[in-house]
């Protein structure tokens, strides 16, 4: 790594822990205020929705803590990245730093928001009785995927949505309707006899990131097709969204 590009990552991640803290400014305990909350929404969620799809919750909590706590963060990052170009407006015009710098500086705000929530994770398991296996290191193995994917689509989301800035509101309503349709709150297996649900879950990518990380934690290896599907997309994604960039690249700082 290069001097230089090791200075420009540094600020990034700089840049993104100053904006965790003005978040949070004047507050004792910061971000964990999210983590309290994720815990009370896991707590209230998990015995509720237990009930109603008379699931066991030795079982049915950890799939929710996953499911919740990586949603929180897919879905944030993907809607500050309609932003990520925007709120950095003063830096763009004003200093000549690569692109991939304010790319950083989202995803690692959000990615230390997703650390302190993970923690709920392991509570949850040991809380509920289930053991951790060997297989719970692909956790991190599918958490890799995650972060490479999610990388693409804030590039992509943020140059599309500084040109047309109603793209914004787009991504934050579709991202609402994909709540329901991802099993996040209900699993999968409750729609076995249902070819079209199936397929709809199949087709749909954060469902595909989703399975990366929390089917280790539950003690199941993602299957082939999981792998494959999560591989493609980042493929073929920074393909995408690397050819948009070289296309509009020059025209950022005259959008913002």
């Amino acid at each position: 790594m290069t001097s230089t590009l090791r200075h420009n990552v540094w600020l990034a991640f700089m840049l993104g822990w100053q904006d965790l803290k003005q978040s949070y400014r004047r507050s004792p305990i910061g971000p964990f205020w999210l983590t309290v909350n994720s815990g009370i929404l896991i707590a209230t969620m998990g015995v509720v929705f237990g009930v109603l799809f008379d699931m066991e919750l030795r079982d049915y909590l950890p799939y929710l803590a996953v499911g919740l706590v990586t949603w929180n963060f897919l879905s944030t990052a993907l809607n500050e990245a309609c932003n990520v170009f925007v709120l950095s407006e003063g830096l763009i015009k004003q200093i000549n730093l690569p692109v991939y710098v304010y790319i950083l500086r989202l995803m690692w705000k959000n990615f230390t928001i997703y650390l302190h929530n993970i923690v709920l994770i392991p509570v949850v398991v040991l809380l509920t009785g289930r053991p951790l296996t060997w297989t719970a290191l692909l956790f991190f193995v599918g958490l890799v995927l995650v972060l490479v994917n999610v990388g693409w689509i804030v590039l992509a989301l943020g140059i599309v949505a500084t040109r047309y800035r109603d793209f914004s509101q787009l991504t934050f309503a579709f991202l609402n309707i994909t709540f329901y349709i991802t099993p996040i709150v209900w699993d999968r297996k409750t729609l076995d006899h249902v070819e079209w649900a199936q397929w709809l879950v199949t087709l749909n990518p954060l469902a595909t990131l989703l399975e990366l990380v929390r089917a280790p934690i539950m003690g199941n290896v993602p299957s082939l097709l999981t792998w494959q599907i999560a591989i493609g997309l980042s493929l073929g994604g920074w393909a995408f969204a690397l050819l948009l960039f070289r296309r509009f690249r020059h025209r950022i700082a005259y959008w913002v």
